[in-house]
């Protein structure tokens, strides 16, 4: 028989197209690691000693740093888990959420920095990500319960 009617791979992680998924995944990883540092920097900057996480002026420079990392650090683990499922079916869709969730992130915590209310301009980008991450994982979800309803 023809050898190229049958794919290489055994499972979807072993899809080609699913590298963009791992790809994605090591991009957030050091995004996560520069939201970080962002903070240390800032920590270093303003004098805020561990084990204080927060200055204590409510709206300080430091506090807005801490707030962009820390505000990521609330959707993060469900970004990624909804990055690897939601790739199984849709890896490229999935692998561009993530990697809009990363920009995101950045332009958040960048302008959250220099101005409380200029944050906003970081959150369409990245809620377009866990949106686009949120529908894949449920399409793929039903894509495997469907045969047991109907």
């Amino acid at each position: 028989g023809d050898h190229h009617s049958q794919p290489t791979h055994n499972t979807k992680m072993e899809a080609p197209e699913y590298g963009f998924v791992i790809g994605s995944i090591a991009l957030s990883a050091l995004t996560m690691q520069y939201l970080s540092v962002q903070v240390m920097k800032s920590r270093k900057e303003h004098d805020v000693k561990y084990p204080a996480l927060y200055h204590k002026e409510i709206d300080h420079p430091f506090n807005r740093v801490q707030r962009g990392h820390q505000n990521a650090l609330e959707t993060y683990q469900s970004m990624l888990a909804m990055t690897i499922v939601g790739g199984l079916d849709y890896p490229i869709a999935s692998a561009v959420s993530m990697v809009l969730y990363c920009l995101g992130r950045v332009v958040y915590q960048h302008y959250y920095a220099q101005a409380s209310e200029l944050r906003v301009r970081g959150s369409p980008i990245f809620y377009i990500g866990i949106i686009g991450g949120f529908v894949a994982t449920c399409i793929t979800a039903y894509n495997r319960v469907s045969p047991l309803l109907f």
